[in-house]
């Protein structure tokens, strides 16, 4: 399934148009993980041009995520939906690659509450992410992030365990 998508991610590669757009794609999958034995995230992303500045950028991801505990036991995973606005600071630009850090906090809708032991008491999440990167490629339209994702209800709800993915790998195109 993964190399599918990785394989079609870089078939839009080859055939996208010579300038950049402002959409992009994602796939990302836990590195290292204490909750959660496997899963990935893959998002849609907006980055408008009106919101890269020589040193900062902002974008907006739309993303599904599924991560799971034991693939034969029911109960044992979850779906998640996901809108977020991401920060994007470089930390030196060039024409070739370009580090830089990022963070972001968004809204998400988990489809289980429960998964494993784990309580999540509501469907309505957040999602936090910090994380470390390149771009790169002409006009930077790749990426690559080392990140760690966090899902919690902040409380709005008497159970809030969390999931959290502390070394997630995300690697992106725009189109």
């Amino acid at each position: 399934m993964i190399k599918k998508i990785v394989l079609m991610l870089i078939g839009l590669c080859c055939f996208s148009s010579l300038h950049a757009s402002d959409f992009g794609v994602s796939l990302a999958s836990a590195v290292v993980s204490d909750d959660l034995d496997h899963g990935y995230r893959a998002a849609i992303t907006y980055q408008p041009k009106a919101f890269v500045w020589s040193h900062y950028s902002v974008y907006f991801d739309a993303g599904f995520s599924h991560w799971w505990i034991d693939k034969k036991c029911e109960g044992q995973s979850v779906n998640i939906f996901s809108v977020a606005p991401y920060f994007r600071y470089f930390l030196v630009r060039s024409t070739k690659v370009s580090p830089y850090i990022e963070a972001s906090i968004g809204l998400s809708y988990i489809d289980k509450t429960q998964m494993g032991k784990r309580n999540q008491g509501i469907h309505f999440t957040f999602q936090d992410q910090l994380g470390i990167g390149l771009a790169y490629g002409a006009e930077q339209r790749f990426f690559t992030t080392f990140s760690a994702l966090h899902y919690s209800n902040c409380r709005l709800s008497a159970h809030n365990s969390g999931i959290t993915v502390p070394l997630l790998l995300t690697i992106g195109y725009r189109f």
